[in-house]
């Protein structure tokens, strides 16, 4: 005899088709509670980017960036104005650095930032993805190792006012400043350069990146513009790229490339102080080299006694060793023929030998009768 099957009531099936209602309402709700999030998220947004807006928000910002910088490093930032203020922007006028002896070193009508906000929040640095600089006025002075004012001084309080300070933190780390995709636009460089016062250059273009982080490392991968001064006429700067950090076991490495008239001239810098101990003397490389140099552009840069020279001339010469004793080493092929001099840069007093292997003077320097010259 087969078993009944037990009796089944519709009551004991209802609970199955009950399933696709919970799983439409968890749906709701779930759907219901991203969308209440993200109305929050955008409503945050939009009051801050009301409130950033406001003026006496960008008044706020102007005294706090102020202070956040004069607190990071040795120099002053003074803000004119913060004309614009975004999450992603922020857009200053007049804006002044100061050295570390307060004398305003950079000048600009007009300075935008891109902050990288998420640098904060990570690590603490202090990152701009993008800053450019229109127009600003750059004043060089060289300065001792105190920064006071030294004519003979090999440093530049410019590179002073961007070293770190421990104010800004409780811990006494400096603060990591870091400023990406830097472009200055139309700047006018003057004042005195070490070994080089009186320097003045016009429509400088440059891109380049500053890392402050225990000391300061500045490159500029390009730039251009005119040197004005300290010679006579108008020099063109086709190209300059300069690696500089506080560390002197690597300094100061630079290539600038530049032409005026018949003259192009291509020159390499390297100064280090031996064991990176700045308060050793520098050491000092330099070559340079002319293809070709047309013996008018002396006169003309004002070079005095260089109005008789004739033709033109084509090599190079290597300087190297210490500010005052630096050692000449330079080979030259003249229309009169080959010339090599050899000797001393000293201070105050020059030391120069001169060799060649056969020279014709009247086809050098005008109004010397034919005469050939070997030793």
């Amino acid at each position: 005899m087969q078993p009944e099957a037990p009796e089944t009531s519709e009551s004991e099936l209802a609970p199955v088709a009950a399933k696709p209602a919970r799983w439409r309402r968890f749906l709701a709700r779930t759907l219901w509670l991203h969308l209440g999030a993200l109305s929050l998220v955008a409503f945050l947004l939009v009051s801050s980017a009301y409130h950033l807006g406001l003026r006496e928000t960008r008044s706020l910002a102007r005294v706090l960036i102020e202070e956040l910088a004069s607190d990071a490093l040795r120099g002053d930032l003074v803000i004119g104005r913060v004309d614009e203020l975004t999450l992603g922007r922020i857009r200053f006028t007049n804006v002044v650095l100061y050295d570390d002896m307060h004398r305003p070193i950079i000048a600009a009508p007009e300075v935008t930032a891109w902050p990288d906000l998420s640098r904060i929040f990570t690590d603490g640095t202090i990152r701009i993805a993008g800053g450019r600089v229109v127009h600003p006025f750059i004043h060089l002075h060289t300065v001792n190792e105190t920064g006071v004012l030294d004519p003979m001084g090999l440093e530049v309080s410019l590179v002073r006012a961007f070293l770190p300070t421990t104010a800004g933190d409780p811990n006494g780390v400096p603060t990591h400043i870091l400023i990406d995709g830097l472009r200055v636009e139309g700047a006018t460089v003057f004042g005195d350069a070490p070994r080089f016062p009186g320097l003045r250059l016009e429509n400088v273009d440059l891109a380049g990146r500053i890392d402050i982080e225990g000391g300061v490392h500045i490159q500029v991968f390009e730039a251009t513009g005119q040197m004005v001064a300290p010679y006579r006429g108008t020099t063109e700067i086709d190209h300059i790229a300069l690696d500089f950090t506080t560390d002197w076991n690597s300094g100061l490495n630079a290539y600038i490339r530049a032409h005026r008239e018949g003259t192009l001239a291509r020159a390499r810098v390297q100064v280090t102080r031996p064991g990176g101990d700045p308060e050793t003397e520098p050491h000092i490389w330099v070559r340079l080299a002319v293809d070709p140099l047309d013996t008018e552009t002396l006169p003309g840069m004002g070079f005095p006694g260089t109005e008789a020279l004739l033709g033109t001339a084509r090599g190079h010469a290597i300087l190297e060793g210490e500010a005052g004793a630096l050692r000449l080493d330079s080979y030259l092929e003249t229309d009169g023929g080959p010339v090599r001099i050899e000797g001393l840069l000293g201070d105050p007093n020059y030391r120069f030998t001169v060799h060649t292997e056969g020279t014709d003077l009247e086809r050098l320097i005008d109004g010397v009768p034919q005469m050939r010259v070997v030793g």
